[in-house]
């Protein structure tokens, strides 16, 4: 994660895995440091568990009972889902599932938007572009008539 810094002054978000400090699920993000002259002095970096990224953000306030938010990379990988929230500090491997619904992965780095899916439920999302990842909510059937 040190090297891919130096001569790029844009920020880099780095391979989620599982901390040995018992910190559970990591995403790093780091961005090389420069003087007033354009000298590499280092790296700066900063750890987020994934158990803040889901109480936090995910798992936001006024969500129906029964929703499921994700984040979902660019290959239509989730990255972390709201029911890790249990889990995401314990794990000690990480391996990425694919989103429940591939056939909406491409729409969800398109733009924002809503599709109903199949049993009745509400699939919401946005992208992220900071992060190249969508924010994407599954709401219970019912929900939205």
């Amino acid at each position: 994660w040190y090297t891919v810094n130096k001569g790029d002054r844009d920020r880099h978000w780095h391979a989620i895995d599982a901390d040995e400090s018992e910190m559970g699920l990591l995403i790093t993000c780091s961005r090389g440091l420069y003087d007033p002259d354009g000298r590499f002095l280092g790296v700066a970096a900063v750890d987020i568990g994934f158990g803040y990224v889901i109480s936090e953000y995910l798992d936001a306030p006024g969500l129906p009972e029964g929703s499921e938010a994700f984040l979902v990379d660019a290959d239509g990988l989730v990255v972390v889902r709201s029911s890790q929230a249990e889990g995401a500090r314990e794990v000690e491997e990480y391996a990425p599932e694919p989103f429940p619904w591939p056939e909406h992965v491409g729409a969800l780095h398109a733009g924002a938007g809503t599709e109903p899916l199949e049993d009745g439920q509400l699939l919401v999302w946005a992208p992220l572009s900071a992060l190249d990842w969508s924010y994407a909510v599954v709401l219970p059937a019912g929900v939205v008539d």
